[in-house]
């Protein structure tokens, strides 16, 4: 199959869980000029994939009025069900295939650094494997994109309720190819603050920053004067729209 050639083909993007400690969807966090969806979807798009279909969960309308006009080839479909889980999403997407589609992309809607090139590069990598599954592997983990061969649909709509891509992946370990990345964006999607802060910067963003809130003044019991606390008002700096929470420092990461 190394010389076979492939048309495009459409790309599944799933929305995902709700993720704690943010005040709004991952997927409408801002970056850049967008979103975090805005700019994982423009990524397929750049990529030439023939279509986006985008499955949203947890707050789907308001991640929809988030995106604004999109183009023909990019679909949202709502998943009732996400409180199943990811399988429930996947057997979502795949109801929405295109008649004759050859084989399938699979990704997050939380992954704004994965680039275009990578996603073109793991189509042609998949054609000529000759297998009916690809993964990317950076430094020994599977990640995201995979590209399936589009019988894998049906056995995705007969997973269990709580089934997961990687039960099918293992299935079928033997029509498994890997294909070696040196790109951590296939590893990379939004758990955390942390998880946020760190894509903005791979991306060359400005991290937003945390200010608390003043204190209100503390009444003392002699006197009845007030006393300040440590405290101090942000002046002109960008909200971070994710709630407080104690984290250690960052430890380094591979960058791409």
């Amino acid at each position: 199959m190394s010389n076979a050639t492939m048309k495009p083909i459409p790309a599944i993007l799933v929305g995902g869980r709700e993720v704690r400690h943010l005040r709004v969807p991952k997927q409408i966090l801002p970056f850049g000029e967008t979103t975090v969806l805005g700019r994982t979807v423009q990524a397929y798009l750049d990529a030439g994939v023939s279509d986006v279909i985008l499955v949203l969960g947890y707050k789907a309308d308001l991640i929809e009025s988030t995106l604004g006009p999109l183009p023909p080839k990019v679909r949202i479909v709502k998943n009732p069900l996400f409180d199943e889980g990811m399988g429930s999403f996947l057997r979502t997407g795949v109801r929405e295939l295109p008649a004759g589609a050859e084989a399938f992309c699979l990704g997050l809607g939380d992954q704004p650094i994965l680039p275009a090139e990578l996603i073109r590069e793991l189509a042609a990598a998949y054609v000529e494997s000759g297998k009916k599954i690809l993964v990317p592997v950076y430094q020994g983990s599977l990640g995201l994109p995979a590209i399936l061969h589009a019988s894998m649909a049906e056995e995705i709509l007969s997973l269990p309720v709580k089934g997961e891509l990687w039960d099918l992946i293992l299935r079928h370990a033997d029509d498994l190819a890997d294909h070696p990345t040196g790109y951590t964006a296939v590893l990379r999607s939004i758990e955390d603050q942390d998880d946020y802060h760190e894509m903005l910067r791979l991306a060359g963003l400005p991290v937003p920053e945390y200010h608390p809130e003043p204190a209100e003044p503390e009444e003392t019991e002699e006197t009845g004067a007030t006393e300040e606390s440590g405290a101090t008002e942000a002046t002109g700096a960008a909200e971070d729209p994710i709630e407080p929470v104690e984290t250690p420092s960052e430890p380094g990461r591979a960058e791409e």
